[in-house]
């Protein structure tokens, strides 16, 4: 159960129970690529897919499937050497409109539609809710903008995510992006997620400090981390095998390699060594896990 009391809305598409997997232990948040709650839900029924949680534009947070079961939203994907990702996991969508071209009238894509004659036909949704662009030419910037998050939709992911890692003891080497375990096939939750995710470090380790310090400390579930580094370095192409939480050799290489690759998004004075494996996964989610290039 939530410590917390969050508006049940349930969907259908999930299985009872987590199997193998036990309790969950990653927590990977997804943007709708819309523009509501309600029309996220309705799509995830549509197309038999489902998520734990949704969060709104407004800060709403609505609960479509009990944590102790299976929800449908990670598809193809992988982490810690596992394809059993929704089985470990708890999914987060938040209502974002994601990517798309820029104009006058703000964020804008084509979509096709089906009419009720059954003819399609193109039609543009939009946002105007447009985040800053970085000054340096990031390439996940170039042809097209991202859609920002709204300040009362960031401060109700923190507070849930927060509550989650709270009764579950998840520590922030295990919350992820859908880019992330699905690098190359999904984008979200994007470059504009980079402010949340620094807030969601920071309101873990003030909240770790004074009821979880362990989860600080090197050396507490340095496996898991060390794990979480290679599970980033190896959606980057930097290392070669299942990440098995030892830090050897190729560990030692990829991570030189990405710090070297990505020196641009991850915070200066980061060392490649096993007592950073917490600062270093969190410093590899601002790296992408998808292709730059999109036309």
């Amino acid at each position: 159960m939530s410590s917390e009391s969050y508006e049940w809305r349930p969907l259908d598409a999930f299985s009872e129970g987590r199997g193998s997997s036990g309790k969950p232990s990653l927590v990977v948040l997804h943007y709708t690529a819309g523009n509501s709650l309600d029309s996220a839900i309705a799509a995830m029924a549509k197309r038999k897919v489902s998520a734990h949680y949704v969060v709104g534009l407004e800060g709403e947070i609505v609960q479509c499937v009990k944590e102790e079961d299976r929800a449908y939203h990670a598809g193809d994907a992988v982490w810690n050497g596992s394809s059993l990702v929704n089985g470990m996991s708890i999914g987060i969508e938040i209502v974002n409109f994601g990517w798309g071209r820029e104009d006058s009238l703000g964020l804008y894509r084509e979509e096709t539609v089906t009419k009720e004659d059954g003819t399609k036909k193109k039609v543009r949704v939009g946002t105007t809710q447009l985040a800053s662009r970085p000054p340096d030419g990031r390439p996940e910037w170039k042809n097209h903008s991202w859609a920002a998050y709204a300040q009362k939709q960031q401060d109700a992911v923190v507070r849930l995510v927060l509550d989650i890692q709270n009764r579950n003891r998840i520590g922030s080497e295990a919350l992820v992006g859908h880019e992330h375990v699905s690098p190359g096939r999904k984008q979200d939750p994007g470059p504009a997620f980079r402010p949340v995710w620094l807030a969601l470090d920071t309101a873990f380790d003030a909240w770790a400090k004074a009821s979880w310090p362990d989860a600080l400390m090197p050396a507490f579930n340095s496996s898991g981390k060390v794990k979480a580094v290679q599970s980033h370095i190896d959606r980057m192409g930097l290392y070669q095998g299942d990440p098995d939480g030892s830090w050897g050799p190729k560990t030692q290489a990829g991570v030189e390699a990405a710090l070297k690759q990505h020196a641009a998004l991850v915070p200066p004075g980061l060392q490649a060594k096993p007592e950073s494996a917490l600062h270093l996964s969190r410093a590899f989610r601002l790296v992408p896990g998808y292709a730059h290039e999109r036309q």
